[in-house]
């Protein structure tokens, strides 16, 4: 089991648009990305090889408070109230409600290799 750090992809756009992605299986777990700031967090599933659920999991908790080593995750929900919990054979963007301190993506089931993106946006001052 290896933990993937996040790679950060340069864009275009100004420093209001963040997207870092992750190439991970089952047996892997994702080092979660700081989107504090940045209220509208969207997942997006590309699948490379057979199908596996992928949840997109936020904490509102820093490393470090209160003496918390790792903070707690949990799975976050879409606009609609409905947990983010994806099989990749649908693959597509799914919109987080909530605005977390930090988010990563976990994959629970299959064996699969997916590709992962996360879009993080802020609306200009």
């Amino acid at each position: 089991m290896a933990v993937i750090a996040a790679t950060r992809i340069p864009t275009t756009a100004d420093d209001d648009i963040r997207v870092w992605t992750w190439t991970m299986t089952d047996a892997d777990t994702a080092a979660p990305v700081v989107t504090a700031g940045f209220p509208d967090v969207t997942l997006d599933i590309v699948s490379k090889s057979a199908s596996c659920t992928v949840n997109l999991t936020g904490t509102c908790v820093p490393t470090g408070i209160n003496g918390l080593a790792t903070p707690v995750y949990h799975i976050l929900d879409d606009p609609g109230g409905t947990a983010i919990t994806v099989a990749t054979t649908v693959v597509g963007a799914f919109t987080a409600q909530q605005a977390c301190y930090a988010v990563a993506p976990s994959i629970t089931a299959g064996t699969a290799t997916a590709v992962l993106y996360l879009l993080a946006t802020r609306s200009r001052r």
